[in-house]
């Protein structure tokens, strides 16, 4: 429940095109919790809605790697370039 809300604040910057403060906060909860899933997820969409593909290439392999039947996933995958 706790991790939930620590995403709800970047979704909600994401939604509103503050990605640079979104992308900051997710590289905090990443820090603390590398592993975890929704927050991988989010900052790979953040990043690409940034066009930083190259960064956000770390986050899509581990996803790939963590989730690969996952078509949320394989989805990141298809809008980088």
């Amino acid at each position: 429940m706790i991790m939930k809300l620590q995403l709800q604040t970047p979704h909600e910057l994401m939604e509103k095109g503050d990605n640079k403060k979104a992308e900051k906060i997710l590289k905090k909860l990443l820090k603390k919790i590398p592993k975890y899933g929704p927050a991988n997820y989010a900052i790979s969409k953040c990043l690409i809605s940034q066009t930083k593909y190259d960064d956000a290439e770390f986050y899509v392999k581990n996803l790939e790697i963590d989730y690969p039947e996952d078509q949320d996933v394989a989805g990141l995958r298809k809008v980088m370039p």
